[in-house]
């Protein structure tokens, strides 16, 4: 299904402050705060990590996503269209997640992909009225197979809503200025001067 994508770039007190704002309002947790990690998969030459920062439509981001560390792996393909953004998921053993990130896997229109970045995170997950807010903290970049990370300073507040929605009608409790910010182009922006190869 295609749903709106808006985010915002916050500071650690601004997103605490709307994570307050929000519960104060009557959202409701949908799930525990967990730590998001995933691993992103590109082509040799970056044309998952080009397409997005020039907005190529269609796009698409592959990664293999797993939470709080556990061995539960989930093979996501998020693709942007014209129409919208919609993901599909499916879940992997870990015998098949391991064997992705050793011998890189191939996509129907990519081609074959590799093991380029780690990306976690925490998350805490939001409902108000039909809104989907999330709000990530704490964003570390890693190279894969490599233990160094790299620091965000920034705080990412996303919200998610249905085609039908008007994005504008949360206005007020997140008043907010909503822009682009890709934690997959980040994490390259920060790693790539580095080596970065699979």
């Amino acid at each position: 299904m295609f749903r709106i994508e808006e985010k915002i770039v916050a500071t650690r007190a601004q997103a605490q402050e709307t994570l307050g704002n929000l519960l104060e309002n009557g959202a409701d947790y949908l799930f525990p705060n967990r730590r998001v990690s995933s691993c992103y998969f590109d082509t040799r030459d970056f044309r998952v990590f080009r397409d997005s920062e020039e907005g190529v439509l269609p796009r698409r981001k592959i990664r293999i996503r797993n939470y709080n560390d556990v061995e539960r792996y989930t093979l996501e393909v998020k693709t942007s269209s014209l129409e919208g953004r919609y993901k599909t998921s499916q879940k992997l053993t870990p015998e098949v997640a391991k064997k992705h990130f050793k011998f890189s896997l191939v996509d129907s229109q990519l081609g074959v992909i590799g093991p380029v970045v780690v990306i976690s995170y925490d998350r805490s997950y939001l409902q108000i009225e039909k809104f989907r807010v999330t709000i990530d903290t704490n964003i570390r970049y890693g190279k894969f197979g490599h233990s160094k990370a790299f620091v965000e300073s920034q705080c990412v507040i996303e919200i998610k809503a249905s085609l039908d929605q008007s994005i504008a009608a949360i206005d007020h409790f997140l008043p907010m200025q909503r822009r682009r910010f890709s934690k997959y182009c980040r994490a390259i922006n920060a790693i790539k001067p580095h080596g970065l190869m699979f």
